[in-house]
C-alpha cells in the first residue's frame, strides 16, 4: 500500500486554515465577549459558520481522498480534487464569514464546488469499490 502524500499535504492545508479560522471565531468571541454562542453578534455568527462549516466538510472529504489515493486512482486526479477542494473552501470562508451576508460569488463558488467535488470524489470511490461488491458497473 502507498503511502497517500497528496492526502497528506492537503490535510495539511487544510488543517492550518481550519486553525487560523478557529483563532480568527476565538478573537471575534472576544472581541463581541461572547463565551458560548453568537449572541446575536453578526460578524460572530459568520466566523462561526465559516469555520464550522469547513470542520464539517474537509474530514469526511479527506477520508475519500485517501482512500482513493491509496486504492490506485491517478495521482493527478487526487491532486485535481485536492487543489480544487482547497481552492472552493477557501472561497466558501471568504463568502460567508468576509463578505456581506447573502449570496455572493465566492459562497456561490464554495457551495457549488464543495458539491461538485464530493459528488465527483464519491462516485470515483463508489465506480472503482463498486465492482468488488457488486461485479462491474
Amino acid at each position: 500500500m502507498i503511502f497517500p502524500a497528496i492526502s497528506a499535504q492537503t490535510a495539511g492545508i487544510l488543517i492550518v486554515l481550519q486553525t487560523l479560522m478557529m483563532f480568527w471565531t476565538a478573537f471575534g468571541r472576544r472581541k463581541y465577549q461572547q463565551s458560548f454562542g453568537a449572541g446575536g453578534e453578526q460578524k460572530l455568527e459568520k466566523r462561526m459558520r465559516a469555520h464550522g462549516n469547513l470542520a464539517e466538510n474537509a474530514s469526511l472529504f479527506l477520508i475519500v481522498l485517501a482512500l482513493l489515493e491509496m486504492g490506485g486512482a491517478s495521482s493527478t486526479t487526487v491532486l485535481y480534487l485536492a487543489a480544487a477542494f482547497v481552492a472552493v473552501r477557501i472561497s466558501h470562508a471568504i463568502g460567508v464569514g468576509v463578505l456581506p451576508p447573502g449570496a455572493n460569488p465566492f459562497r456561490i463558488i464554495g457551495t457549488l464546488g464543495t458539491g461538485i467535488v464530493n459528488l465527483i470524489s464519491g462516485g470515483l470511490l463508489i465506480k472503482t469499490y463498486g465492482v468488488l461488491l457488486l461485479g462491474p458497473l
